[in-house]
């Protein structure tokens, strides 16, 4: 860990940025893999129904989510490269 006091530093600034974006790429992934398995799994009735529905709010929360990490991921990167232009 650094002593700054001020600012950030531009590698840790770059390593939590890109750990964002993969963590974002991974919900995106999860998420898809999740919602093919759901379509080829045999399963009729209420219950498949009400899953179904219930799973579509989960996926739009969870791709929500995955969408905010990577904006995140975009705010710490411009804040990275802000600090790089004001120590240069």
């Amino acid at each position: 860990m650094s002593n700054i006091t001020h600012g950030n530093n531009p590698q840790e600034m770059q390593e939590l940025a890109t750990l964002l974006t993969q963590k974002s790429e991974e919900i995106n992934q999860m998420v898809s893999q999740l919602t093919t398995k759901l379509a080829s799994t045999g399963w009729e009735g209420p219950d498949a129904g009400r899953f179904r529905s219930d799973w579509e709010g989960h996926r739009a929360k969870l791709t929500g989510i995955a969408s905010e990490l990577g904006t995140v991921s975009q705010t710490v990167q411009k804040n990275k490269q802000d600090q790089e232009t004001a120590s240069a």
